[in-house]
C-alpha cells in the first residue's frame, strides 16, 4: 500500500488485514501507523514520490493500492504543483509497469474528477472531467493525475480507479475531513455554504477498495459515495452528534471565496501549515453536485452505512484524541 496511514489508506489497510492479506505500507513517518500494528504488516519508511523507496515498496506485490497522491498546500503556484503531482503519478505508473506480474492496482482518485452531466440527473462515472471547469490546484492535480492513470489502463496496466466522496470515519490523523468537522464541533462555524454534500463512511470505502482488487474492471472509474444531502442538512446532523448548535447563516459563495483568498495570502506570507479557510474547499462547494454510486454498489458491493454512524465514529475518535 502507498499511503496506508491516511484516513482512506488506513481503513483500506485494516480491511485488507481483515480479508487475510499480508500488507506492506510505504509511509514517510512509520509512527503514524499506530493502531494498524499487530497484523501481518511490513512498514517501510520512504517517499512515494522517489524512485528507490517506491520500487522497494511495490516489488513482489501482486496487488497495489495507491492512496498517496500529492495534495496541494496552497492555491498559488498551480503549474508547479500540478507538474509535481503528474511527475509523481508517472513515476508510479512506470515502476508499477515494470513489476510483473501485478494482478491489480486500485488508484484512489477524487470525486472532483467526475464531470457535470448535461441533463438534470446525478453525475456518474461516464461524465468526463472538464479541465476548464476549475483551474485551482486541487481540481487540476486530481484531474491530470487521473488522466495519466486512465491512459496507463488503456495501454494495458491492470488499474481500477475509485472516486470517493467526502469520507468520514475514525483514525483521521491528517485531519482530512477534520478540517470541516472539527471547527463545527468547536462552535467555530456559525455559517454554512449552500451546495450538495455526498458523504461516505471510511469503512465502506475501504471494503470497496478491497473488492475492487478482485472485481473491479480495468480502466473503470467507480464513485464511492453515500446519500446526496443539502449542506445545511448534513451539517445539522453533524452538529447534533457533536452536541453544538447548527450553523444557520448561509454565506454567499462569492464572499466565502474572497475570505478564503485572504487566508491563503496570509498563509503564504506566514509560511504556516494549512490555510484557515482554503480556497479548494470553497471551490468544491461551488462545483458540488449529486452523484450516483449505483455502479459501485452493483460491482463492488459498496455498502451504505448511515452517515450518522460514520459521523458518530469520527467524533468519538476526535474526542478521544483530544481534538475538541
Amino acid at each position: 500500500m502507498l499511503g496506508g496511514t491516511g484516513l482512506i489508506g488506513g481503513h483500506a489497510a485494516r480491511a485488507l488485514l481483515h480479508a487475510g492479506a499480508t500488507v506492506r505500507i510505504l509511509t514517510r513517518d512509520p509512527s503514524n501507523v499506530g493502531g494498524l500494528l499487530g497484523g501481518p504488516i511490513e512498514v517501510m519508511q520512504g517517499d512515494a514520490q522517489q524512485r528507490e523507496p517506491l520500487r522497494r515498496a511495490i516489488e513482489g506485490c501482486r496487488y497495489i493500492v495507491h492512496s498517496a497522491a500529492p495534495y496541494p498546500r496552497s492555491a498559488f503556484g498551480v503549474a508547479a504543483q500540478v507538474a509535481t503531482a503528474v511527475a509523481a503519478t508517472e513515476l508510479f505508473l512506470e515502476e508499477a509497469g515494470r513489476m510483473a506480474p501485478v494482478d491489480r492496482i486500485v488508484y484512489v482518485s477524487s470525486i472532483t474528477t467526475i464531470g457535470h452531466p448535461a441533463g438534470p440527473r446525478p453525475a456518474t462515472e461516464d461524465d468526463p472531467w472538464d479541465p476548464s471547469q476549475d483551474t485551482s490546484p486541487y481540481f487540476q492535480m486530481k484531474g491530470r493525475m487521473e488522466e495519466r492513470v486512465l491512459a496507463a489502463a488503456h495501454a494495458g496496466l491492470p488499474v481500477t480507479i475509485v472516486n470517493p466522496t467526502l469520507t468520514i470515519g475514525a483514525h483521521d490523523r491528517a485531519l482530512t475531513t477534520g478540517r470541516l468537522l472539527l471547527p463545527l464541533a468547536r462552535g467555530q462555524m456559525p455559517v454554512y455554504l449552500r451546495g450538495i454534500i455526498n458523504a461516505v463512511a471510511a469503512s465502506d470505502v475501504a471494503e470497496a477498495i478491497v473488492s475492487a482488487l478482485d472485481h473491479g474492471r480495468v480502466g473503470q472509474r467507480y464513485i464511492l459515495g453515500g446519500e446526496n444531502r443539502e449542506a445545511r442538512e448534513f451539517l445539522a446532523i453533524a452538529a447534533r452528534i457533536a452536541g453544538v448548535p447548527t450553523p444557520r447563516i448561509p454565506l454567499p459563495l462569492s464572499l466565502a471565496e474572497g475570505i478564503a483568498w485572504l487566508t491563503e495570502i496570509g498563509h503564504r506570507f506566514a509560511r504556516a501549515g494549512w490555510p484557515l479557510f482554503p480556497v479548494s474547499g470553497i471551490r468544491m462547494m461551488r462545483h458540488s453536485q449529486p452523484v450516483d454510486s449505483s455502479l459501485a454498489r452493483r460491482e463492488l458491493s459498496l455498502r451504505e452505512t448511515p452517515i450518522e454512524s460514520a459521523l458518530d465514529e469520527a467524533y468519538r475518535w476526535y474526542r478521544d484524541a483530544g481534538l475538541f
